[in-house]
This record gives structure tokens, sequence and C-alpha cells, in this order.
């Protein structure tokens, strides 16, 4: 069975329309379906009205944000086990195209997804408050949740498809619960010492108000996981996202430096990666940054779901 039928029963899908600017338009055209609709396939039942209401926003913000770039930048889903060279004989590839294969994983069940479920569930929620912030949460018992053990069990579910694949290269957030699903889903690749592993600040989850999004310290997590490499791309001690712990990352500031992290993507020399990050990243990389035909690639992931795609660089011309 697939990943998607172990971890949900239903598929349920949200249609919102909303308008677009005359300078949207071209580029929401190529989206087909999406034009006017937002989808958010996989969120449980108490996420579905934030993940629309983000669905919404990052598409409002993704003309901006492409502008920023040289390349066009668009995902094509595939076969998990789809070779780089089969890839590039695409015909959807063109001649001059950068191609990567890139296996994008949202971690397993987290204590602070329980957490939310719970609270959210609560008749007497106020519809506004979550279980993780520093008046609810004030002595940080959900910092950088951890996976429960449904999570563990959802990543290391995950090696019934990784053992056949062979990336050059494990991309995790420094963050633990992604650090676990990734060290987890390719736990026999990195015990054979076949596929080196580093962590990049860029694929953070969104920072700043919610305890569960701070992560530990840079050393305390060096101590945790020698396997991982810090030292290139977490270059603070502390986390720098949080600040005062009052105010959420703003999409658009999550969205700069996910096309930071794309781009990063094209400039490595491997050709073939595997990254594991958190639903935040994910929808805005896959809806303000990459580009589709397909709307199967722009919804929400599942925890511990894997998604594999091609990213292909395309240069705009002047």
């Amino acid at each position: 069975a697939t990943v998607a039928v172990l971890l949900f029963s239903t598929l349920e899908r949200c249609v919102n329309s909303f308008s677009f600017s005359a300078e949207q338009k071209p580029f929401l055209e190529g989206r087909n379906q999406l034009t006017n609709s937002t989808l958010s396939a996989m969120a449980e039942k108490y996420e579905q009205k934030d993940v629309n209401n983000n669905l919404e926003i990052l598409r409002s913000l993704a003309v901006e944000i492409q502008k920023n770039s040289e390349f066009e930048i668009k995902v094509e889903k595939v076969s998990h086990s789809l070779t780089i060279e089969e890839a590039r004989s695409k015909p959807t590839i063109g001649e001059n195209d950068i191609v990567k294969k890139v296996h994008f994983i949202r971690h397993g069940e987290g204590t602070h997804n329980v957490a939310q479920r719970n609270w959210r569930n609560d008749p007497n929620w106020d519809g506004v408050s979550e279980p993780y912030t520093l008046d609810t949460d004030p002595k940080f018992k959900y910092q950088d949740a951890t996976l429960t053990e449904i999570g563990e069990k959802q990543a290391k579910d995950l090696q019934q498809i990784t053992e056949g694949l062979s990336p050059e290269l494990l991309i995790l957030s420094p963050m633990r619960r992604a650090t676990q699903t990734g060290l987890l889903a390719f736990a026999s690749h990195i015990t054979a010492k076949k596929l080196p592993v580093i962590a990049h600040e860029n694929a953070h989850e969104r920072g700043g108000k919610h305890t569960c999004d701070k992560r530990l310290d840079k050393s305390k997590l060096q101590s945790l996981y020698s396997m991982v490499s810090y030292d290139e791309f977490v270059t603070q001690e502390v986390d720098p996202f949080w600040g005062d712990g009052s105010t959420r990352e703003s999409w658009k500031n999550l969205a700069e430096r996910a096309l930071s992290f794309a781009l990063w993507l094209k400039d490595r020399p491997e050709e073939y990666m595997a990254m594991a990050s958190h639903s935040a990243f994910l929808l805005t990389i896959f809806n303000a940054v990459f580009s589709s035909d397909s709307s199967e690639t722009q919804t929400w992931f599942g925890t511990g779901e894997m998604r594999t795609v091609l990213v292909i660089y395309t240069k705009k011309e002047n």
C-alpha cells in the first residue's frame, strides 16, 4: 500500500473561489484547475480552514516571489524509482534545463500535532489559541517537538520505499522531528555510510511564536545527532527565527527563504537528493516558489508523506 493509503482513510478537497489581479492571471492560467480554487487535500479536518487561508496567501505571493529568480522552477511528480537518466529523456525537459530529482518528506506525527488536535477538538476551544505559545506553554514543554510513537512508525514505514533508492545527499531541517524522520527513513543508507547528511536552516518550519517551532541550540543538536553536519548551513547557535517569541514569521519571509533553498538545490553538485522538512515550509515551496501543471504536487503534505518530483530549472529569457 502507498504511504497515502497507510496514513489517511479519507481525502477531502475544499474549494474556495477568489479573484486575482491582472498581473497574476497570466501566471495562474498555467496552473490549470488551480486558477479559481484552493485545495487542502491531506489536511486533517481541524486544519482545513487554516490550510485554505494559507494557500490563498501563498498563491497571492507567487508572482512576486518568482520574479526574484532568474529561473522558472517547475516541478513534475514522478515515481520514486525514476532514474536521473530516465528523467533527462522526458519530453518535458529542455536541452538547457537543469534537473534535480528530490524526495520531499514531511516529518512524522509530532507531540505538538497531537497537542494541537486535542486542543482544537475541545468543545471550549476559543478558535484562536494554540497549546504551544508563551502563555499556554511557558515552560517550553513543546520546544522543538519530537516524534510520537506513531510518528516514528510513519518514518520507519518509509524504509519500505527508500531501501531501493540511492540519493546522493540527505538534507534535513535542523528541527528534531524532521531530523528524526529523515534519519529513520534512510537508516540503512546512513548506517552503511552511503549517504551524507546535512542540516539546512532554510528548511526550518515557519518560525516564531510557537514553542514547538523554536529549535534547540546548535550545540545541543550536534550532540544529539552526530551523524548530521550542521557546520555549513546552520550558522547561528540559537534559532534565528524565534525573535522575542511573540510574533510569527511572515509568509513572505518564509517564501523568500524557500526560494533561496530552491536555488541552492539548483547549484548543488548532486542531481538526486532527499530532504525532510515541515508542513508550512513544504506548502510554501510547492505553491509560492514552484510552478506545476498538476494540482497533485501542490496539496498539503500529510505527516510522514514522501513526494518525489523532478525540479526543473529553466533560464528565463530577457
